[in-house]
């Protein structure tokens, strides 16, 4: 009689236990709340198309890069335009050399830091003074659109 109630039990518990733990495991699935990884800055900016050619921009999570695009075909960093958090930009702005505040809105910081290059050697060097030439009037140009 041992013996049959065990040979029933074991497979009635088994099931029991595989049912509870997938489960478990949905409705913890269900709750987690979904991470938003997209916080790319969205702004307007205006590039005057006698230097559009010599810029690339790049974008990641938290900032755009522009960058010099060399005759070679490699690039030099010029400026970027960031986002972070108020309580991260507390934390890091004195470690940011030639950083900008560009807006605070909604609990965020914009800011842009700038290349402290000013020349370039070799036969870029025209290009790149002509673009740092206009990189002020490039830079007042940026409206955060947030």
């Amino acid at each position: 009689m041992q013996n049959k109630f065990f040979k029933t039990s074991i497979p009635m518990l088994i099931l029991l236990f595989i049912v509870l733990v997938s489960r478990t495991s949905s409705n913890a699935a269900s709750s987690v709340n979904p991470v938003v990884t997209n916080v790319t800055v969205q702004f307007s900016i205006s590039i005057p198309e006698s230097i559009n050619a010599s810029i690339v921009r790049e974008e990641t999570e938290t900032a755009v890069n522009f960058n010099f695009k060399k005759a070679e075909g490699t690039t030099s960093f010029l400026f970027s335009v960031n986002k972070i958090s108020t309580n991260d930009w507390m934390n890091v702005k004195a470690q940011l050399a030639n950083a900008k505040v560009l807006d605070n809105k909604n609990g965020m910081i914009y800011f842009l830091t700038i290349t402290d290059k000013q020349k370039m050697k070799g036969s870029d060097n025209e290009k790149y003074s002509q673009v740092m030439n206009g990189l002020n009037d490039l830079i007042a140009s940026i409206k955060i659109t947030e």
